[in-house]
């Protein structure tokens, strides 16, 4: 199936305590979540399950992260979901480590809807 980008937002996580890059990343998908209200799907009688949605995620220690435990974290399930693991985002050493990840998160719908 032929996919073309409806949008995409990017977003910040940080956790501050604890050193956790599954909270960090769980705060940048809430920022998205938190500011985009995506009315197309309704208006357009597209079902979420048509879209493709690509999780682009930058994070001090990507090898650390379970991607089951990320699409759990999504809202809503999109009928095909990709995630992409880069080493990114920011370490920040004190007392604790401070953990920052971005997230991007990419939604394609299929070429044939208007």
């Amino acid at each position: 199936m032929v996919y073309r980008k409806l949008l995409t937002e990017i977003g910040m996580g940080i956790d501050l305590i604890g050193g956790d890059v599954h909270e960090s990343i769980k705060r940048a998908i809430n920022d998205i979540v938190h500011r985009v209200c995506i009315m197309y799907f309704k208006e357009k009688g597209i079902s979420f399950r048509e879209a493709k949605l690509i999780v682009d995620i930058y994070t001090p220690y990507p090898d650390r992260v379970d991607r089951e435990k990320v699409a759990e974290m999504l809202p809503v399930k999109p009928g095909k979901l990709v995630i992409n693991m880069y080493k990114g985002g920011a370490l920040v050493k004190g007392i604790e480590d401070i953990i920052v990840s971005i997230v991007a998160i990419t939604i394609l719908i299929p070429n044939d809807k208007d």
